[in-house]
């Protein structure tokens, strides 16, 4: 888009595989910054998300401070800026940080109006709407709140309407375009996954990261440990006793409790799985959580031990940087560069194609279908290796990614180059998706399909 090519995926090929409203934020920064190079922008998107971070942490002071106490709030600004999970997974440079914003905004305003008029109703409404932009996952506020605001049906008709007012735009857009309204990225991100494995094994693998995510929220503060998901229970036991001694107060926010369970439902059951940056949803809701139940601990005569507190948070953060933690995909971002330096010409195909793409001039070929509604097609009707031999010279790739689409026996895969992940191990990050981080990215290069 900053390069006048239009909405579209490599070149030529229209897709609807992104959220809108932060794709719409990052095109002015991209169209301002990209003649100074490619990692101006980059630069520029991660002081964006580290700004929607900062605003994010005042609002979470806000709403524990209408909530609690205004020791609370601050304790919760502390936790959401200085924790590192969620300091790195910010910045992975995905559009997370700017829904968890707006979240933010939202709760403070319900809370602060204790009465709705039209006027709320429609900024209400707007608001709703940016969530949906945001995110798709949105969808599941604008029903939480349609229920928890439906004695007030003018209100509620209000948001609803300019919420719908909001989101249309985009809509239209992407059914005259692709075809569907919904974002190919979703449905071919489910489709992979069936493909490598069964549905309940998706769903048992989806309920265990929550967990994980959830532990690592805590782990980065207190216990840089191992830890295995028995450990899971009776830490959940605690804080829900915690929370139940507060119940009272949580009243005055549970108009979330429906949404964040439709958020739940949506990704253990129907889409199956969890990414990484979808743990800034778990995180910020622990946070608020975590603020407001404490309400009562936190008091001046505690001032001595919460400082003590900040101390060692403070000192097990710098354990967490010391270990040698670094963005991810830093072996697409060497392959990219060798690209760049040796097949700047050829057609580069991949499952994973984000940091390719931002780094090389090179065609970039989306395989999975994320982006590319047409490699999606290939995967829907079993023609991906008719798709790969029609359209690229070369594979970006670990071993484990081909075999798990049983791609590796179909072509004579040539190792041109490859890239070894020299990144230290964290032995508390041994839950599934982390096993995988140190595989050799290889570049293939594509000889006609084997003979039988």
């Amino acid at each position: 888009m900053a390069e006048g090519k239009g909405v579209v995926f490599n070149l030529d090929t229209p897709t609807n595989g992104f959220h809108p409203l932060f794709t719409i934020l990052l095109f002015p920064i991209f169209k301002i910054l990209l003649p100074f190079g490619i990692d101006a922008p980059i630069y520029g998107t991660l002081v964006l998300l580290s700004i929607f971070d900062f605003f994010t942490a005042i609002f979470i002071y806000l709403i524990c401070k209408k909530l609690a106490t205004p020791i609370s709030g601050i304790f919760g600004a502390f936790l959401w800026s200085l924790n590192p999970w969620i300091i790195f997974t910010s910045l992975i440079g995905v559009e997370m940080p700017l829904q968890i914003l707006l979240l933010s905004i939202l709760i403070f305003l319900i809370l602060t109006w204790k009465e709705l008029n039209y006027k709320r109703s429609a900024l209400l409404g707007v608001l709703l709407g940016l969530i949906f932009l945001a995110r798709m996952d949105g969808i599941f506020f604008v029903i939480g709140l349609l229920f928890t605001f439906r004695h007030s049906k003018k209100n509620v008709l209000i948001f609803l309407l300019t919420s719908l007012f909001t989101v249309a735009p985009w809509l239209v857009w992407s059914h005259l375009h692709i075809g569907t309204i919904f974002p190919i990225s979703g449905t071919a991100t489910q489709l992979l996954r069936l493909i490598e494995n069964g549905y309940w094994w998706w769903v048992a693998g989806s309920i265990y990261v929550t967990g994980a995510y959830f532990m690592l929220y805590f782990s980065e503060i207190f216990l840089p440990l191992p830890w295995n998901f028995l450990q899971i229970i009776p830490f959940l036991a605690i804080f829900c006793a915690l929370g139940y001694s507060q119940r009272q107060k949580l009243k005055e926010v549970k108009f979330l409790a429906l949404p964040i369970l439709l958020y739940f439902m949506y990704y253990w059951f129907f889409q199956i799985g969890l990414r990484r940056w979808y743990s800034l949803f778990i995180s910020f809701f622990i946070t608020l959580f975590v603020s407001i139940i404490l309400k009562n601990k936190i008091k001046k005569r505690t001032r001595t031990i919460f400082t003590i507190f900040i101390l060692l948070f403070s000192m097990n953060a710098m354990f967490f940087y010391n270990q040698g933690n670094s963005p991810l995909q830093l072996t697409r971002f060497e392959a990219a560069k060798y690209i760049n330096q040796n097949l700047s010409n050829a057609r580069i195909g991949s499952f994973n194609t984000g940091t390719l793409q931002y780094f090389t001039e090179a065609d970039i070929f989306n395989l999975d279908g994320v982006m590319n509604p047409e490699s999606y097609n290939a995967l829907r009707t079993n023609k991906t290796v008719e798709y790969v031999l029609s359209k690229v010279d070369y594979i970006v790739e670990t071993e484990r990614d081909l075999e798990r689409l049983n791609l590796k026996t179909l072509f004579n895969l040539n190792p041109i180059a490859s890239f070894k992940n020299l990144q230290p191990q964290k032995p508390y990050l041994n839950f599934e998706f982390s096993k995988f981080s140190d595989e050799t990215l290889y570049i293939f290069e594509i000889a006609p399909l084997r003979s039988e």
